[in-house]
Formats: structure tokens, sequence, C-alpha cells
């Protein structure tokens, strides 16, 4: 009878370290593929700092239009009544074009040494700068980067007044 308990025992514990066996591998194998993943995906790296740069370019954008309200006590006539941030004729000019028809045109109300705005990193062409603007009539900027990528929403309001 002992013999026979003994030898039960013996098959649970090996049952026991099998199944352990094989969810240590599985950790292993979840790791490294992670890891193989992030190595051979690139773009996903690329798009998240791309990303990130246009949360800080926008947060730029929202500093100057803050400053601008601090001096002047006004928001921005130019920029456009909208409670929508990417609409049409919402997205800020670029300040080295001389068309800025169709675009929000902010290079007359930037304060200081400064005149430039960012451009999104994809933006290569055209007029626009691909940030938009927007002035919902409570008091309140939206700035906003629709060509973020992989469905990453990067959007700023801020109350003026």
């Amino acid at each position: 009878m002992n013999v026979l308990k003994a030898a039960n025992e013996v098959k649970k514990t090996n049952k026991s370290h099998v199944l352990l066996d094989v969810l240590v591998i599985a950790s292993i194998f979840l790791v490294v593929g992670g890891f193989a993943y992030m190595i051979l995906n690139p773009g996903k790296m690329k798009s998240d700092v791309r990303n990130s740069e246009r949360s800080e370019e926008i947060s730029s954008i929202m500093e100057r239009m803050t400053n601008y309200v601090q001096t002047t006590g006004n928001i921005p006539a130019v920029i456009p009544l909208n409670r929508e941030c990417a609409s049409i004729g919402n997205e800020i000019c670029r300040i080295e074009t001389s068309d800025c028809n169709g675009y929000v045109d902010l290079s007359g109300v930037l304060i200081g040494e400064e005149k430039e705005l960012p451009v999104d990193p994809l933006r290569k062409e055209g007029n626009g700068s691909g940030y938009y603007i927007s002035n919902d009539g409570q008091g309140n900027i939206l700035v906003c980067a629709p060509l973020s990528e992989r469905n990453v929403n990067i959007e700023l309001k801020q109350f003026m007044y």
C-alpha cells in the first residue's frame, strides 16, 4: 500500500513539474516574441516618435497662443470659430508661404523673436502645416494634429478666459 501511495505522489509531482516547465517555456516564448516584434517592427517605433513630436509641437503652438491672449487680452480673431478642431479652414498656414488663402494665418499674432511655427513631420508639401486650430466660442482654443499615426488622438484644449 505504501509503495502505491509513493508511486502516485511521484506521478503527481512529475505532472506538476511538467506543467510548470510548460508555463516557463511559454513565458520565455512570449517575452522573446515581444522583443522580436519590437525589433522587427521599426515602423511602430518611428510613428511613436513622430506622434511624440506632434504632441510637443501642438503644446508649443498652444503656449504661443496663451502668450498672445495674456498680452492682448483677446483670442486672435484669425482663429476660426468652430467646436471641431480638424475642420476645413482650420489648418494653420506655414509661416514661409505667401498664400494663406483657406488656411489660418497666425503670422500676424506671433509675439516675440520666434516667428516660426512647427510643421507636421509627414507634411512635406503645400501651404498648410498639418496642425489645426479653432476657437469654440466659450473661451477655449483647440489645437490638434489630425495627421497623427496609429489612431492616436493628439489634441489640446485650453481655456483662455
